[in-house]
């Protein structure tokens, strides 16, 4: 286990200035049928995350204080220069296979190595056990397996290991490895600090078959599709984007199960205040998409006469059900912009969505309980509770309903909407971009002080005290799904001129020394 955990720690603390070679010629180690493949550009993330100063992270020493003298020496000199360890880090690859069992898997790390002669010599002095020699390769079997030859070197976990043709997957092949997939290719093309790439239709299969699904037409469609994603770390922010393919399997899927919507009704955006801690926007064809959950839930155990989900299928096919259902316009757009102050603070929240014109609105109307609700002037009241009941309002205008505890709100929908709106802050660039999107305000300074005291108050000051510790670098997280084969997420932090990457990882270690 020393030697797993040496090895990990070596590829943190290497030197980017130290590494070379073309960094993706192990790629023909990974074969055609991998799952999915994770790439770590080393190179640079150890730079970005200041890795590369080892000194610099107190877990460092704490780790380091674990080996001998001999094994310390072996340690420092393997941190310095991982060349001088015989290893090439400036990329590296981890992917998972299926095993013979439908439902097992294998995961393998890929590494180049520099001069095997330096890594056995290496490896031995961080107290690896006598390596089996197999002719074509090298072998160790101590709580992991490790196999290399003059080239490559592979770490892998999973049962079963000790029978695998260790010959084989350390054998380059371009013809037959991951390099010839396109959909993996279409994943190269871009540049990432940290990348995934999966075959989702094999993903899908697996899960299935693990769960008896897999007789699913949904599941089905699935088949021949790819998904990936890429985390870059740049200074002040950490952006990813994810990506479905190939365009014309995704919409051959949406064709048969339309759920998404493109034309988001933007005067939503009017009943709500510039300021948001907490927003999410929803565009969906509501109709289109119970009929896809209904079809996958009724092909649930298909060849079995009980259905877990029959009670249900019930309930989508009820008339007052239906009713609420064709009411609905699909958009909706949340926001929490404020606290009400008190002993427990109530957040102000509203939700608009739209409906299918006045008779929608009176359909949904209808489905309520005549006594939950009330009309006062141009807004409604709905009562909901037993012993201590809460009222929200909710009002109508031009196929959009809002639904409020602010009053302010409320005659703002009903008026012109706020002069300074949700759409003409910060967020209103994502907003009339993604088709959905999720925000959080993470900025504890832009919180009113009487949230802050009422959390002091609710945690206790010490545990407040670490808790602000580790968030007051942070500043927003969004996700946004931007059209139908792609996706981004942002991580904001308060510092633009610093790699987000570094201060997360120093912020982690200053934080946690006390525990060391």
């Amino acid at each position: 286990m020393i030697l797993l955990a040496a090895l990990f720690l070596s590829l943190s603390g290497c030197n980017p200035k130290s590494s070379g070679g073309s960094g993706t010629s192990h790629l023909s180690l990974i074969p055609g049928d991998a799952i999915f493949v994770v790439g770590v550009e080393f190179k640079k993330i150890v730079d970005k995350g200041g890795l590369n100063k080892p000194d610099d992270f107190k877990f460092f020493s704490l780790f380091r204080s674990e080996f001998n003298e001999k094994q310390q020496k072996a340690f420092d000199e393997f941190v310095k220069d991982p060349k001088s360890a015989g290893l090439d880090l400036d990329v590296f690859y981890v992917y998972a296979r299926k095993t013979e069992l439908e439902s097992d898997v294998n995961v393998t790390c890929v590494i180049k190595l520099h001069d095997e002669s330096k890594f056995v010599a290496t490896i031995k002095d961080l107290g690896a056990p006598e390596p089996e020699d197999k002719g074509e390769y090298k072998l160790i079997l101590d709580n992991g397996t490790f196999a290399w030859n003059k080239d490559y070197l592979i770490l892998v976990a999973g049962d079963g290991v000790e029978t695998l043709d260790f010959a084989s997957l350390l054998t380059a092949n371009q013809e037959t490895s991951i390099s010839a997939n396109e959909g993996f290719k279409a994943f190269q093309s871009n540049t990432y600090d940290l990348g995934i790439w999966a075959d989702y239709g094999v993903l899908i299969d697996l899960y299935s078959t693990m769960m008896g699904l897999d007789k699913m037409d949904v599941f089905e469609l699935a088949k021949g599709t790819y998904v990936y994603g890429y985390l870059n770390f740049e200074n002040g922010e950490i952006n990813g984007k994810g990506t479905m393919g190939p365009k014309e399997k995704v919409d051959e899927v949406l064709a048969k199960y339309p759920i998404i919507k493109k034309d988001f009704d933007e005067t939503l955006y009017q009943g709500f205040p510039e300021q948001s801690f907490l927003a999410m926007k929803m565009s969906l064809n509501v109709k289109e998409y119970l009929n896809f959950i209904k079809t996958a839930l009724s092909e649930c155990n298909a060849d079995d006469s009980y259905n877990p989900y029959s009670e249900l299928f019930s309930a989508f096919e009820d008339p007052s059900v239906q009713k609420i259902v064709n009411a609905l316009g699909g958009d909706i757009l949340f926001s929490l912009y404020g606290f009400v102050e008190g002993m427990f603070p109530i957040p102000t929240t509203s939700i608009a969505f739209t409906v299918n014109g006045e008779q929608g609105f009176q359909d949904l109307l209808a489905s309520l309980p005549a006594n939950m609700w009330s009309k006062t002037g141009e807004h409604y009241t709905l009562v909901m509770g037993g012993g201590v009941p809460m009222s929200v309002l909710f009002a109508y205008k031009d196929s959009k309903v809002y639904v409020s505890d602010d009053i302010e709100g409320i005659k703002k929908f009903l008026d012109k909407g706020f002069d300074k709106n949700i759409a003409s802050g910060s967020l209103g660039a994502q907003l009339k971009k993604d088709l959905m999107l999720f925000y959080l305000n993470l900025d504890l300074d832009s919180y009113p002080d009487h949230i802050k005291l009422l959390l002091q108050n609710t945690i206790g000051g010490r545990a407040y005290k670490q808790f602000t510790s580790y968030m007051n670098i942070y500043k927003e997280l969004s996700y946004g799904v931007t059209n139908n084969y792609e996706a981004e997420c942002s991580l904001k932090l308060k510092n633009t001129t610093v790699n987000a990457l570094k201060q997360i990882l120093k912020n982690i270690d200053e934080n946690t020394s006390s525990l060391y």
